[in-house]
C-alpha cells in the first residue's frame, strides 16, 4: 500500500498571487508614507513662516516681560552657583518668549492685516482696481502671491514696501491704456504733487508735464501722443519712486529702533540676574524698581506729549509705537544711571536707592534724558513724513 506524500512546491499561479499581494501591500505602505511626508512638508511650509513671524514680533518685549515675571515669581536673591543662576535666567527668557509667541500666533497679531491694517487694506483696494486693467495683468500673479504670503516680512515691513513698489509699477505701466480724459487728470494730479514737493528734479518733471499736456490737448500725431504719454508715465514713476524711498527710510528707522529695544531690554534683563547673583538685598531691589518705574513713567509721559505734536497723517510702519515701547525702557535705565552718577559725585560708598523726594526727583529728571535721542529720531522721521505728505493730494497713504 503506497502513501502519497504532500507536495512541497506550490503552483505557479499561487506564487504569482502571493507576489502580487506582497507588492500591493508594499506599494500601499509606500503611498501612505509618502502622503504623510507630503502633509508634514506642507504643514511646515505653512506654519514655519507664521511661527517665525510671531517670534520676531514678540522679541523686543520678551526680556521686559521676562524681567517682570522674574521679579514677581522669585523676588529674592539667588543663592545658587553662577552657572545655575544664568541657566535659570535663560530658561525664564525662553519660556516667556515661547508663551508670548504662542499668544501672538493664536491672536494673529503678526498677520499682514494686523501688523499694518491700514496699509494692507489700501493694498487690497489698489489690487482690485488693477485687476480691471489689461496692461496690469502680467504683474497680477506676483502681486497676488505676495498678498497671500504669510511670514516675517510683514513684521519687518519689507512685504508692504515690496508690494507698494510692484503696484506702483503696474499702475504706471497701465497709464498707456487709459482714455485721454483720465490721462489729463493724471497730468494735473502729478503737477499738484510735484509743485509742493522737495524733489530735486521737479522743475524738469513739471516741464515734461506741461509739454505732454499741450501735445495731448492738441491731439497731435500718434508718435507725439505716444511720446507725451511716455513722459506722463516717466513723471509718475519718479513720484512713486520718491515716495517709496521715503517709506523705506521710515521702515528702516522703525526696525532699527525695535532692534535697539530688544538689545537694551536683553541687557537690562541680564543686569537684573547679575544683581540677584551678587546678593543685593530684597529691599534695595524693591527701591530700585520704584526708581526705575519713576523714570519709565516720566519717559512715557514725555513721549506721549511729544507724539501729540507729531504728524499722524502719514503711516509710519509702527515707528510711533516703537517709540512708545522704547521710551519707558530707556527712561528706567537712565533713572538708575542717574542715581549712580549722583552717588559718585557725593562720594558715597554704594548706590543710594532709598525712596525719598530727592531720589525720586533725580530719577524723574534722568528719565527725561532719552527724549533728547527721540527728538533727533523724530526730526528725521518727521522730515521723511513731510516729504511724503508734500507729494500727496487729499490722501494719507501711497
Amino acid at each position: 500500500m503506497s502513501t502519497s506524500l504532500p507536495s512541497s512546491t506550490s503552483s505557479p499561479d499561487s506564487d504569482t498571487a502571493s507576489n502580487g499581494t506582497h507588492l500591493s501591500s508594499t506599494t500601499a505602505a509606500v503611498t501612505i508614507v509618502t502622503s504623510k511626508v507630503s502633509r508634514s512638508r506642507q504643514f511646515l511650509t505653512i506654519w514655519r513662516p507664521r511661527v517665525l513671524a510671531s517670534f520676531i514680533h514678540t522679541a523686543p518685549i520678551t526680556p521686559i516681560v521676562a524681567a517682570v515675571v522674574t521679579v514677581t515669581t522669585n523676588p529674592g536673591t539667588s543663592s545658587s552657583s553662577s552657572l545655575s543662576t544664568f541657566g535659570t535666567a535663560f530658561l525664564y527668557l525662553v519660556v516667556t518668549w515661547i508663551a508670548l509667541s504662542v499668544i501672538d500666533l493664536i491672536l494673529g497679531l503678526s498677520r499682514a492685516d494686523r501688523v499694518d491694517a491700514s496699509s494692507y487694506r489700501q493694498l487690497k483696494q489698489r489690487y482690485q482696481l488693477l485687476a480691471n486693467q489689461a496692461r496690469a495683468q502680467a504683474a497680477l500673479p506676483e502681486i497676488t502671491e505676495l498678498l497671500e504670503y504669510e511670514g516675517p516680512q510683514w513684521v519687518t515691513g519689507e512685504a508692504y514696501e515690496d508690494l507698494w513698489r510692484r503696484i506702483h509699477e503696474a499702475e504706471d505701466y497701465s497709464i498707456r491704456e487709459l482714455e485721454v480724459g483720465r490721462i489729463l487728470g493724471l497730468v494735473d494730479s502729478a503737477a499738484l504733487r510735484i509743485s509742493d514737493s522737495s524733489m530735486r528734479d521737479k522743475k524738469d518733471l513739471t516741464q515734461k508735464l506741461t509739454d505732454a499736456r499741450d501735445a495731448i490737448v492738441k491731439n497731435e500725431s500718434d508718435v507725439k501722443m505716444a511720446a507725451a504719454i511716455d513722459d506722463v508715465v516717466l513723471v509718475w514713476r519718479a513720484i512713486h519712486g520718491y515716495r517709496d524711498d521715503r517709506w523705506a527710510g521710515i521702515r528702516r528707522a522703525s526696525n532699527s529702533l525695535m532692534l535697539t529695544c530688544a538689545v537694551t531690554a536683553l541687557t537690562g534683563y541680564g543686569v537684573l540676574w547679575v544683581v540677584r547673583l551678587i546678593g543685593v538685598a530684597r529691599t534695595d531691589l524693591q527701591h530700585a524698581s520704584v526708581m526705575m518705574l519713576t523714570g519709565a513713567l516720566v519717559a512715557l509721559l514725555n513721549r506721549l506729549y511729544t507724539q501729540l505734536n507729531s504728524s499722524t497723517v502719514v503711516e509710519d510702519y509702527g515707528l510711533s509705537l516703537a517709540h512708545l515701547i522704547v521710551a519707558p525702557l530707556l527712561g528706567a535705565l537712565a533713572a538708575i544711571m542717574g542715581l549712580v552718577v549722583i552717588s559718585q559725585f557725593r562720594n558715597q560708598t554704594g548706590l543710594n536707592v532709598d525712596i525719598n523726594p530727592e531720589n525720586l526727583v533725580t530719577a524723574a529728571a534722568f528719565g527725561l534724558t532719552p527724549g533728547l535721542l527721540f527728538d533727533r529720531l523724530k526730526d528725521h522721521a518727521e522730515q521723511l513724513k513731510a516729504q511724503i505728505q508734500s507729494t500727496s493730494v487729499g490722501e494719507s497713504q501711497n
